[in-house]
């Protein structure tokens, strides 16, 4: 994140002096899976001690580690600047994405029947995406650009690694 927040301000910074437009940047997409292990390992990291100086590595006043508040910062510039990204979680936590950065989210998809609590996290309600059917796989809920929520249905593609087949 911190690498990419470095292309984010440089593609703000060429847009904003007029030294390049839109048209000079290749579109860039992130993905990025288990973000919530990716959060909890920063935190993890940040709070412990560093080896070499027996010192905490968090610095005085700072409560989010770097990298996770770099995400948060790209979430909310990036739209503009052709940089696409895609975040895969279990269960996604508000706190991460508060305000700007979760409302610069142009779409959230919800697979299966999740959490009364994760509705309210990915979507802000937990009025929607809760009476998909369990059987029908590849079923989920997604919130469009112009902010609708809808079911639909993707691909399902079974484990590759559950060769027998008993892992439904």
């Amino acid at each position: 994140p911190l690498r990419l927040q470095a292309e984010v301000d440089a593609r703000t910074k060429a847009i904003n002096d007029r030294s390049k437009t839109l048209a000079d940047f290749s579109p860039l997409v992130i993905v990025i899976d288990e973000y919530e292990e990716y959060v909890a390992r920063m935190h993890d990291m940040w709070s412990a001690v560093d080896p070499k100086t027996g010192k905490p590595r968090r610095k005085t006043g700072e409560r989010i580690p770097p990298p996770v508040a770099a995400m948060a910062s790209v979430l909310r510039l990036a739209r503009r600047l052709k940089v696409h990204v895609i975040i895969g979680t279990q269960r996604p936590d508000a706190a991460w994405f508060g305000g700007a950065a979760r409302d610069c989210m142009e779409c959230r998809i919800v697979v299966g029947s999740p959490s009364v609590e994760a509705l309210r996290m990915a979507y802000g309600r937990s009025d929607v995406g809760r009476d998909l059917p369990v059987e029908a796989k590849g079923r989920f809920t997604y919130q469009s650009k112009d902010r609708d929520i809808c079911e639909a249905q993707g691909w399902w593609v079974p484990d590759p690694a559950d060769v027998d087949g008993t892992n439904k």
